[in-house]
């Protein structure tokens, strides 16, 4: 290197290429707990028996609860959401955008079934996308949608639907994920408001037409339960087994 630094590895952050083995590289100066230790050269998995197939490592599945990617764009009231579920803050939630800039993961129990709600940072216009930390953002998003079984995207009652909400519903649709939409801030709204934004959602989100659409106060709680079964319901139907 005419850096004097060794070799350059070679990667595209964007796309995920070559990021595997630049892990590897970087984790490999440092030393195994004894447990890795004494596993080496153990088999991973079982033989495969002649004429089997290999066990692959499945996706979420029913068996590990519900997976929850909470998305929308800044501000429309995730964390809050998450807290409202929770019944304590475990997510801070400001009211500047963008507070919540790393994927959160928490578990949590209600009526016997077990669920993961994961809080994202907010999807902004490509446009407006120039620093690092705002791409990372998007690429932990995405990873997100992609890591769950049901997609919750949130929109705000009190801004027009935009045509980032429509982008961010595309992806989830080309990724297969069961999705349940929630308007949020509706009880600040009065009649012409509320029907404003009806008309927006059918005329830009029509896509959408087969989601469970739900009307919420996330701050309030109010039609946060019925929610939560319309996400038991998606799932339901993203895992039956059709003869």
């Amino acid at each position: 290197s005419p850096l004097g630094l060794g070799d350059a590895l070679p990667i595209a952050a964007a796309h995920g290429r070559g990021i595997n083995h630049m892990l590897q590289e970087a984790l490999g100066i440092f030393p195994k707990d004894n447990a890795e230790e004494e596993g080496e050269g153990e088999p991973a998995s079982e033989e495969v028996a002649e004429g089997e197939e290999p066990t692959r490592i499945p996706g979420p599945s029913e068996k590990d609860g519900i997976k929850i990617a909470i998305i929308g764009r800044p501000n429309v009231g995730k964390s809050t959401l998450i807290n409202t579920l929770l019944g304590e803050e475990r997510v801070i939630a400001f009211d500047m955008p963008g507070t919540t800039r790393d994927a959160i993961e928490i578990d949590f129990e209600r009526d016997g079934r077990k669920y993961t709600l994961i809080d994202t940072a907010g999807l902004r216009k490509r446009g407006k996308v120039f620093e690092a930390i705002e791409k990372f953002s998007v690429i932990k998003t995405l990873q997100a949608i992609e890591a769950s079984n049901v997609v919750l995207l949130m929109i705000d009652a009190q801004a027009e639907v935009s045509e980032q909400d429509a982008h961010i519903a595309g992806f989830v649709l080309e990724t297969g994920r069961a999705v349940v939409v929630a308007i949020n801030k509706w009880d600040g709204l009065d009649s012409d408001q509320r029907e404003r934004i009806e008309r927006e959602f059918q005329r830009k989100l029509r896509f959408l037409g087969f989601a469970r659409m739900h009307t919420i106060s996330a701050l309030k709680g109010q039609g946060v339960k019925p929610l939560l079964k319309s996400v038991n319901a998606a799932h339901a139907a993203a895992f039956a087994k059709l003869s």
